[in-house]
């Protein structure tokens, strides 16, 4: 439902994060770093791994493709990556959705 989706985002605030950025995060004053730590190679906002904006693509393609995962909806999809994943917006989502439902039709 909307109003649970509008819930995610307020619980999962997802700024872009480029590679570039997230090397560079422990001398960034920008509020959206607030929280990251690295570990091993990957970037974590708290508990949720951070996938870069040049990274976004391909993750979506994979967590779609995924049996385990599937597609389950637009609103859904959104909130199950938002639990476990940073630096994806829902209109990230609705926008890879919209294109791939394109892709299809042609």
């Amino acid at each position: 439902s909307t109003t649970s989706l509008n819930t995610a985002c307020l619980v999962y605030p997802n700024p872009k994060y480029t590679r570039k950025e997230l090397r560079d995060y422990r001398t960034s004053k920008a509020k959206k770093f607030k929280g990251v730590t690295k570990r091993g190679e990957k970037y974590y906002q708290g508990a949720r791994e951070i996938i870069p904006a040049e990274d976004m693509k391909d993750f979506l393609v994979e967590y779609y493709d995924n049996p385990e995962t599937g597609y389950c909806g637009r609103d859904r999809l959104y909130a199950k990556i938002a639990e476990k994943y940073a630096g994806i917006s829902r209109r990230d989502v609705a926008s890879f959705l919209a294109n791939l439902e394109t892709a299809q039709v042609h």
